[in-house]
């Protein structure tokens, strides 16, 4: 589905990018009413429009690549975020002391990277039964 329809915006672009420019010096033609024009120079006029649409085409497509773009990093950086809490939580339960050691200074990790999880990370510690650092002992 994907595929067609990028296939149907291409073909109306091109079909865009030959027909407006047409029709434009067609219009120009007619309401300035001059058959002075040598046929070169309608086909330049036609030319240096379609340039200039082409090059308004091709900007909003890389604008448009450039969004998402951006919008798969984001959801990429939310993935390895995810990736590394499960990671953690799973280290956390875990009966061997140093694994679960592991498992506390990565939520520590995490909730020091990310301010929007850092409350979110601390209440895991919390629901796990780790004890609160307490001041002055390490």
């Amino acid at each position: 589905m994907m595929l067609a329809t990028t296939i149907a915006v291409i073909g109306a672009a091109l079909l865009a990018l030959w027909w407006i420019p047409e029709l434009q010096v067609r219009q120009a033609r007619k309401k300035y009413c001059t058959d002075q024009l040598t046929a070169s120079d309608l086909l330049k006029a036609e030319n240096d429009r379609r340039s200039t649409l082409a090059q308004i085409l091709g900007g909003a497509a890389v604008l448009v690549g450039l969004y998402f773009t951006g919008q798969t990093f984001r959801l990429q950086q939310e993935g390895q975020l995810t990736d590394r809490i499960n990671k953690a939580v799973e280290q956390l339960g875990s009966d061997k002391t140093d694994i679960a050691l592991g498992g506390i200074y990565q939520i520590g990790r995490i909730a020091d990277d990310s301010p929007r999880d850092h409350w979110p990370m601390l209440q895991v510690l919390i629901r796990t039964g780790v004890p609160p650092a307490q001041p002055g002992r390490q």
